[in-house]
C-alpha cells in the first residue's frame, strides 16, 4: 500500500510538471505495467485531472467527479454559499468535456452576478447586469438553450427584486437584510449579524417594550461597547450579550407580523432555483407539463 501511495504522490508531482510547462498530461495504462502500477497510475490520474489512456481509449476520470462539483455548485448558489460555489466550480473547470466546460462557465457567470446582488449595499448601484450574463451566454453552443435562458431568467427576477428593494419596499428590503444577517450567523461572525438586524429594527416604526425591545436594547449595548462609545444603559449593569439567532427569530416573527407576510419565505425569493430539463420536470410532476416562465426581456441566443 505505501509503495502504490508514494508511486501515486511520484506521478501527481509529474503531473503537474508538464501541466505547469504547459503540456496536457496523459497518464497511460499499457499491459506489461504491475498491478500496483496500474493503482497509483488511476489514482494519479483522478487526482490531478489527466486525461487516462488505455490505448486507443481516452477517459478523464474526473468528468463524473466534475458533474457532481456542479451539482453541489448549485445547491451552494441556493442557499448563498459563494464561496463553497467557488471552490466546486474550480474543481470542475478540471474536466475536459466542452459541455461540461462550458456550463463551468455558465456557472461562474451566474456565481459572479448572484453573489453581487446579495453582497453589494442595497444603496449602491450593480455593476453586473443581464447584458454581461448574455456576452458569456453566446458562446455556450453545446448547452440546451433553455438551460442558459432559464438562469437568465432567474437572474432578470432576483434583479427586480433587488431594485424594488432599494427602492423602498419594505418587505423586500427587509428579506435582503435577513438574507445578510443569516449569512454573517452561518460565518460565525455574530457582531456583523447584530449590526444587519439592528438596521432592520432601525426602519421599522417605534417598537415599544417587551421582549424584542429588550434584545434591540441589548444588542446595542453590546455593539456600541465593542467600538468603545458610551454605554447608553445603566453601566453599573453588566451587560446580557445578545445571541444573533434569538434576536433573528424575535424580528423576523415580530416584522412578518406587522407586514403580513412570512419574511422567512420572503428571504428565500432571493434564491436562484435550479434548472429542470423539461423531460424531468414531466417525470416529477407525472407527466403534467408545466409552462416555463419567460422573462419579458430574454433573448433567444
Amino acid at each position: 500500500m505505501r509503495e502504490i501511495t508514494e508511486r501515486a504522490a511520484a506521478l501527481q508531482r509529474q503531473v503537474e510538471r508538464q501541466r505547469f510547462a504547459g503540456e496536457d498530461p496523459v497518464v497511460e495504462l499499457v499491459p506489461r505495467l504491475s498491478q500496483a502500477e496500474i493503482v497509483a497510475r488511476v489514482i494519479a490520474a483522478e487526482r490531478t485531472g489527466a486525461t487516462l489512456a488505455v490505448g486507443e481509449t481516452r477517459y478523464n476520470p474526473n468528468e463524473d467527479l466534475a458533474e457532481a462539483a456542479l451539482r453541489e455548485v448549485m445547491g451552494a448558489l441556493r442557499s448563498w454559499g459563494f464561496a463553497v460555489a467557488r471552490v466546486r466550480l474550480d474543481e470542475a473547470s478540471r474536466a475536459h468535456d466542452p459541455a461540461l466546460q462550458q456550463r463551468v462557465s455558465l456557472f461562474k457567470a451566474l456565481t459572479r452576478h448572484l453573489s453581487a446582488i446579495i453582497y453589494v449595499p442595497l444603496g449602491e448601484k450593480l455593476r453586473l447586469g443581464l447584458p454581461e450574463l448574455d456576452a458569456v451566454r453566446q458562446g455556450l453552443d453545446l448547452l440546451p438553450a433553455a438551460e442558459s435562458l432559464h438562469f437568465r431568467d432567474e437572474l432578470d427576477r432576483l434583479l427586480t427584486l433587488r431594485e424594488a428593494a432599494a427602492g423602498g419596499d419594505q418587505f423586500l428590503a427587509a428579506a435582503w437584510t435577513f438574507v445578510r444577517a443569516q449569512l454573517a450567523m452561518a460565518g460565525g461572525q455574530d457582531e456583523a449579524a447584530l449590526l444587519w438586524l439592528l438596521s432592520i429594527a432601525a426602519r421599522q416604526p417605534a417598537i415599544g417594550e417587551g421582549y424584542l425591545a429588550d434584545l434591540l436594547g441589548r444588542a446595542r449595548r453590546q455593539l456600541l461597547t465593542l467600538i468603545g462609545a458610551p454605554d447608553p444603559g445603566d453601566p453599573t449593569t453588566p451587560i446580557d450579550p445578545v445571541r444573533p439567532r434569538e434576536l433573528f427569530n424575535a424580528l423576523t416573527a415580530r416584522l412578518s407580523a406587522e407586514l403580513g407576510r412570512d419574511l422567512t419565505q420572503g428571504m428565500q425569493y432571493f434564491a436562484v432555483t435550479e434548472y429542470v430539463a423539461a423531460d424531468l420536470a414531466d417525470d416529477r410532476q407525472g407527466n403534467k407539463s408545466t409552462p416555463q416562465r419567460k422573462s419579458k426581456n430574454a433573448k433567444s441566443q
